[in-house]
C-alpha cells in the first residue's frame, strides 16, 4: 500500500496528494534504511533516498501535476531534481489552504 500501484480505487494517499499541496507519501520500501521517511517528488514519481520509487499510473500523475500547476503551486523540484515537499504538521488543515491551527 502507499506505492501508488492500486488503480481500481482511490487510496488515502491519492486523496491526500490531490488535497494537500505539499503532501508527500512515506517511503514504501520494505527495507528502507532511512526509517521510511516522507518521499520527494522527482521525475513524475515520489522517491526515497533509499532508492524506492512510487508507481502511480500516468493518468494520476497527469491529474496531480495539472491540479497543482493550475494554481502555480506544483511542488518545484530542487536543483538536484528532488522536490522540497514537506509533510503536514499536526494541526494543519485545509481552510483555504494549509496553515497551522
Amino acid at each position: 500500500m502507499g506505492d501508488g500501484a492500486h488503480t481500481d480505487s482511490v487510496s488515502i494517499v491519492r486523496e491526500n496528494l490531490m488535497r494537500w499541496r505539499d503532501y508527500a507519501p512515506y517511503c514504501g520500501g520494505s527495507s528502507c534504511w532511512y526509517g521510511m521517511p516522507r518521499t520527494s517528488y522527482r521525475n513524475g514519481q515520489f522517491q526515497c533516498r533509499c532508492g524506492w520509487r512510487s508507481a502511480f499510473d500516468a493518468k494520476f500523475i497527469a491529474a496531480y501535476e495539472a491540479k497543482w500547476a493550475a494554481t502555480s503551486t506544483l511542488p518545484a523540484e530542487a536543483s538536484d531534481g528532488i522536490a522540497a515537499a514537506r509533510p503536514l504538521g499536526i494541526g494543519q488543515r485545509d481552510e483555504g489552504g494549509c496553515r497551522d491551527a
